[in-house]
């Protein structure tokens, strides 16, 4: 009955709940039965809700002739839940459908439903069986198919040892969030906060795909849901290109529980007072124009004063833990995109349970030092704070101080690269929230709601950069003794956090010098309009472009030069070579507007076309023939490169222990 997904734009506050056009959906052949009538029902195994939702709509596509009385057809959506081996039929719903419009000739259908459906729940869709249904081209583990037969009503029962592996229904719903009424808070989850459209630190797309394989052998992630946090609509991502990214997360995620919320309302808007506030970079703009070190920002754009990384800060320090999906919840584990745990080969402790052993009130992985720059203004805030309000605080002062220590930093003004050595702010210790465990009966209490929500609306984040990381350790330290921390230490839970450039020039391997550049390519264009003076003939690149080799060369004359941001080149098949011209700007495949570039140059259009086409007219004065490719390579700097754990909690406690001890003895009073 079911063949292809119809993708239509979602109204305002809805989300997307489904699976991708990829291939035909249908189910296994009916099993002979005498008497009674048999239908086919498909479980969906893979799809989760968010917690509790109301589904709206359901949208679909038809393979088969269209009914003369479209009116009368319909499909019967189930609703169920999982009983050890069993699953009771809570609901089953009629869904009469309609036609709303027709593309290349195939009729798209959608049905209205008001379904109220749990995060415990799952969704399956009823078939008649009417002669011999097709057998399905192989098997996808995302659904099972059940043949019922008799009577189809509430309270129905189907056995797991019944069911045969089938592909999931080609189907997506919209849905809106129900917030339900608060209950005790109880289990843990984990959280995920990703992109969609393009990894925000990494460059490398299957970034998130492997580090949920890894995650994946812990035997107790298996137990808990897997919350994939993404910013799909603000991004601009279609339809089409949300759900075959969902898809490919369910496919690497190897029986874990998977559930996907649309975050993009919650990241963008900050909260001030009673208002909340829309803050984007033309904002962000106005901030750093009032700092003494404005020009190298609007030159370098480091990723940290991306509107995108503080929004990311603000959401993880105070948004994150009033999201409705998250009320029932008493233990978060927070994982970036690009961090995993590693515990292949043994079975390693349940964090959740480790939490809730002692009543622990966070989880901590990391510990360090706040840059100097991003702690502008944090010292005398907290200090304010806690006169202000008379708060008690619950650790000596040396715990929270780290008054007299440096740091060292490369002097950015000095052109050798000198390392200097650079004071600490006085309150600038940080706790890693690349892993970490937050007990939100703690987090959500209203004293501490309260400090958070006043870290948000000074715009701390966006004015001076604060991170989540020096937020969250302050927010602990204010409000728990260390005595309710539980240090995690990598012995316990092993992991690597950082990027990698898999599959992409420039790894380690080929350019020991350069591994923190990668490039990517965009085949078949030329940007002579950023082209450089500078270039090269004749390097050799075995296999060329697609080989997963690089042309050592052309990587190394871009790495040594300072505004380069990648080459242009021509490859040629027969010599196993290629000429290569660095190029002043990024490459595109289209023409952007002024305010999506970042200087006049790249509004210039880029050519295409490749060596048949316009792409090839510039490089036939400057280079041999016989080009068989040409493609643009675009620049890209690793921030983060992938390092292991190290976290070492009996030497951290006794650091802490000694700067308590040497602090008693001199009498340190950093705080009212």
């Amino acid at each position: 009955m079911l063949a292809w997904l119809l993708l239509l734009p979602l109204a305002n506050g809805r989300q997307l709940l489904g699976h991708s056009l990829n291939s035909l959906a249908l189910p296994p052949r009916c099993k002979v039965g005498l008497g009674e009538p048999q239908h086919l029902l498909w479980v969906d195994w893979s799809l989760r809700s968010p917690g509790r939702i109301q589904l709206q709509e359901v949208q679909l596509a038809w393979h088969l002739p269209l009914p003369e009385n479209l009116e009368e057809q319909a499909i019967f959506i189930a609703q169920l839940r999982r009983h050890g081996e069993a699953f009771t039929l809570q609901e089953v719903h009629h869904v009469p459908l309609r036609e709303i419009s027709r593309s290349e000739g195939l009729p798209l259908l959608n049905g209205s439903l008001q379904l109220v459906l749990d995060d415990s729940d799952l969704l399956g869709l009823f078939e008649l069986c009417e002669g011999n249904s097709p057998v399905a081209a192989g098997s996808f583990p995302g659904a099972f198919a059940f043949t019922v037969q008799g009577e189809i009503k509430r309270g129905r029962q189907v056995d797991l040892s019944m069911a045969e592996s089938a592909r999931h229904p080609a189907w997506a719903f919209s849905f809106i969030e129900d917030h339900a009424s608060p209950v005790a808070r109880e289990g843990g989850a984990v959280q995920i906060l990703a992109r969609v459209v393009e990894e925000a630190k990494c460059h490398n797309e299957d970034n998130l795909v492997k580090n949920l394989r890894s995650l994946a052998t812990c035997p107790w992630a298996h137990n808990y849901p897997i919350y994939i946090l993404h910013t799909a609509q603000m991004e601009g991502a279609e339809e089409e290109q949300l759900l075959s990214w969902m898809d490919g997360l369910r496919f690497a995620q190897d029986g874990m529980d998977l559930r996907f919320l649309d975050v993009s309302e919650d990241f963008q808007r900050v909260e001030v007072g009673d208002s909340k506030v829309k803050i984007d970079q033309d904002d962000l703009l106005w901030f750093d124009a009032t700092l003494t070190n404005s020009p190298e920002i609007r030159k370098a754009k480091p990723r940290r004063f991306q509107a995108g990384y503080r929004h990311m800060c603000r959401f993880q320090s105070s948004t994150v833990l009033t999201l409705p999906v998250f009320q029932h919840t008493r233990y978060l584990l927070h994982l970036d995109s690009d961090a995993t745990f590693r515990c292949e080969g043994s079975d390693q402790l349940d964090p959740f349970q480790e939490m809730a052993r002692k009543d622990y009130v966070y989880g901590l992985f990391e510990v360090g030092l706040e840059d100097p720059g991003c702690t502008k203004g944090w010292s005398n805030f907290l200090k304010e704070w806690v006169l202000l309000n008379d708060i008690e605080l619950p650790n000596p002062v040396a715990a929270l101080s780290t008054a007299g220590k440096t740091i060292t930093q490369v002097d950015p003004y000095n052109k050798s690269e000198r390392m200097i050595e650079v004071p600490l702010g006085s309150l600038s210790l940080t706790w890693g929230t690349a892993w970490e465990v937050l007990d939100l009966d703690f987090f959500t209490s209203p004293v501490l709601m309260h400090f958070s929500k006043r870290v948000e609306g000074a715009l701390g984040h966006y004015r001076f950069l604060w991170g989540d990381h020096l937020i969250r350790a302050y927010q602990v330290l204010l409000y728990a003794p260390l005595e309710r921390v539980r240090c995690f230490d990598t012995a316990e839970l092993h992991g690597r956090h950082g990027c990698s450039a898999d599959g992409q020039f420039g790894i380690e391997e080929e350019d020991p010098e350069g591994w923190q550049n990668i490039y990517s390519v965009l085949d078949n264009v030329s940007c002579p309009h950023l082209w450089y003076a500078d270039g090269l003939e004749g390097v050799e690149w075995r296999g060329g472009p697609g080989s997963g080799t690089s042309p050592i060369a052309c990587l190394k004359m871009c790495n040594s030069l300072p505004d380069c941001q990648g080459f242009d080149f021509v490859y040629r098949d027969l010599s196993q070579n290629c000429d290569c011209v660095m190029r002043m700007g990024r490459a595109f495949d289209e023409v952007k507007p002024l305010y999506q570039t970042e200087t006049v140059q790249e509004m210039q259009e880029c050519h295409g076309g490749g060596v048949q086409g316009d792409a090839m007219a510039p490089w036939l004065p400057v280079s041999e023939p016989g080009a068989t490719l040409l493609g643009a390579a675009n620049r890209y700097q690793i921030i983060e490169r992938m390092v292991e754990r190290q976290m070492n909690c009996s030497l951290w406690q006794e650091e802490i222990a000694e700067r308590i001890r040497r602090a008693d003895v001199e009498r340190l009073q950093d705080l009212p």
